[in-house]
């Protein structure tokens, strides 16, 4: 029982830490600034990008500063201070079910029939998943919770959520590094996939605290 006080209490301290720096960065106007200059560094190179927008609760999709594809937000949770002065690379996709191909043998094809070979779409792709982006920040996308199953697993999600997140600020603080997450609810299932789908290793993010237009 004073185990679990001690770690509850931790816990409230490590959150209340990271109230107290996300409202530092909210306030502070240099932020603005610094988040247009690396969006025009973005524009000028010929390549997709998206900005994560958390004043305006938007998830834009741009390409030379031209706006392609816009998601917004219904729910956002932070922890830490994920908010990018300069781009930050996807480095990898993660979910429990994977989007795949089905595998063809060669030796099995019948000439004889119509040979039918089946595309990814987009009803394929996965609605809940996590992007994991350079210094230590993790996106987690989810649709909305609508059914009762989805509802348990939001629960899970949530008790994750506060368990990890403080252990991985303490485990990256030892090596002298941040740890910092974000929880994306967009408005719709196909919505989350659509943004599976446009994403891919290597790919800029930028993530901005405040509306910068």
């Amino acid at each position: 029982m004073l185990s679990f006080l001690l770690l509850l209490s931790f816990i409230t301290h490590i959150t209340q830490l990271q109230t107290s720096s996300f409202s530092k960065v909210m306030t502070s106007p240099s932020p603005i600034v610094k988040a247009l200059e690396a969006e025009l560094n973005l524009a000028r190179k010929n390549e997709l990008y998206f900005i994560l927008d958390v004043g305006r609760k938007k998830i834009s999709l741009k390409a030379k500063g031209i706006l392609l594809k816009e998601w917004g937000i219904r729910k956002i949770r932070i922890w830490g201070i994920p908010f990018t002065e300069e781009p930050v690379s996807l480095i990898k996709k993660s979910t429990f079910f994977p989007p795949r191909r089905p595998k063809i043998n060669p030796k099995k094809i019948n000439l004889k029939k119509e040979i039918r070979l089946d595309t990814l779409e987009l009803s394929d792709m996965p609605s809940y998943y996590s992007l994991s982006l350079e210094n230590n920040i993790n996106l987690y996308v989810k649709p909305p919770a609508k059914r009762i199953f989805s509802k348990i697993g939001s629960l899970f999600r949530l008790i994750k959520w506060f368990t990890l997140s403080p252990l991985k600020t303490v485990f990256f603080s030892l090596k002298k590094r941040t740890f910092s997450a974000l929880e994306i609810e967009l408005n719709s299932k196909s919505e989350t996939q659509e943004l599976y789908w446009t994403t891919y290793e290597g790919i800029k993010f930028l993530i901005v605290a405040k509306n910068i237009y």
